[in-house]
């Protein structure tokens, strides 16, 4: 459990927390902790991460929620060829497990496999090798199971976008959903049978046969504000999708509003040169107006030779970046190719100790 979800008073199990302590690790280090008490009156720290894991009773109670659980576990005279489930039993041993023995069952599955359950699971909560969870899942799939809900099957893409859109509307856990259903964004009626959206998808664009579908064609929604129904709907590719977004800043460009990134492109500009003059408070044709090419360090001519930054750089003895300094103050000729001053004085200092 996490330390921001802990607070006294909160119930954990059987266990009450109190007030917060610090716990000694092996290492001679300290980890964050909580003085619980159980409703058997027992009070004991525990480990904050260790609160709240329900695969192990020893963090649900002091410890008597275990000690009962083998007490009833002692209670099941199990005998060789008895039945728990679909669980025949064959055979008991003991497994030593350092400090303790644990009494195990070697058990044969009716669907052929053999598996090894701890006998304080099987009274409990294990009644099959596996195979028993797995067919109450492939049964809550049942519905579209041969044709969707299944990877690789061709409809596979569009279900996956439906429960998505479904979860991230209506359940509070799903991390998207203060951005849509927190919104009050909701899905319409219709859409709630799979069936009808899956219509609705191939009818408006959607192609099953085009490779990572799923990836390619997105579902956006024309209001960011409206819901998800089938007039505010449509496809796009993710990159058309960013051109709708709310955080988009929207500009007034040939009678429309455009976000940054469309005037650019339009222009035949990067869009972070639209986006500094905005940032800047160009508006109008001044935000629009032809980038300078003169800073064109590609074809630097000088004694007949073209030179790049880089060589430029080694002949002055100085940093491209400085180069490219002399070049925008307007530096040409002699004066971008002087050397640097300090190598200079060296070339002088060791042509005198000559």
């Amino acid at each position: 459990m996490r330390e921001a979800d802990c607070y006294p008073g909160k119930r954990v199990g059987r266990l009450t927390l109190i007030e917060k302590r610090q716990v000694t690790n092996g290492n001679g280090t300290t980890s964050g902790g909580w003085l619980c008490k159980c409703d058997c009156g027992t009070e004991k720290v525990i480990r904050t991460s260790c609160l709240g894991r329900q695969k192990s009773s020893a963090t649900l109670s002091c410890g008597c929620l275990g000690r009962e659980n083998v007490k009833k576990s002692s209670k099941h005279n199990y005998q060789s060829g008895d039945r728990v489930g679909r669980l025949t039993l064959i055979r008991k041993e003991f497994e030593d497990r350092g400090s303790y023995k644990r009494t195990v069952w070697y058990c044969k599955c009716d669907c052929g496999n053999e598996t090894k359950v701890d006998l304080c699971h099987l009274y409990r909560d294990t009644r099959s090798c596996g195979c028993l969870n797995l067919e109450r899942i492939s049964q809550m799939n049942a519905k579209y199971k041969d044709k969707d809900a299944s990877k690789g099957t061709p409809y596979y893409p569009i279900y996956g976008k439906w429960k998505a859109m479904l979860r991230r509307c209506e359940n509070p856990k799903c991390a998207g959903y203060p951005e849509y259903g927190g919104r009050g964004i909701s899905v319409c009626d219709k859409w709630h049978d799979y069936l009808t959206f899956r219509s609705w998808c191939l009818d408006n664009g959607f192609d099953t046969s085009v490779p990572n579908a799923g990836s390619i064609f997105t579902l956006d929604r024309i209001d960011v504000n409206g819901n998800y129904e089938p007039n505010n709907c449509r496809f796009l590719t993710n990159k058309e999708q960013q051109f709708n977004k709310r955080n988009n800043i929207l500009i007034d460009y040939k009678g429309n509003k455009h976000t940054i990134e469309y005037i650019a492109n339009d222009l035949g500009y990067n869009w972070d040169v639209i986006y500094h003059r905005w940032r800047q408070g160009d508006r109008g044709e001044k935000l629009i107006r032809p980038v300078k090419r003169e800073l064109d360090y590609n074809h630097i001519y000088f004694q007949g030779k073209r030179w790049t930054v880089k060589e430029i750089a080694e002949f002055t003895h100085i940093s491209p970046d400085a180069v490219r300094e002399r070049f925008r103050k307007g530096d040409r000729g002699d004066r971008l190719f002087r050397m640097n001053q300090n190598i200079k004085g060296k070339e002088k200092k060791e042509r005198v100790c000559q």
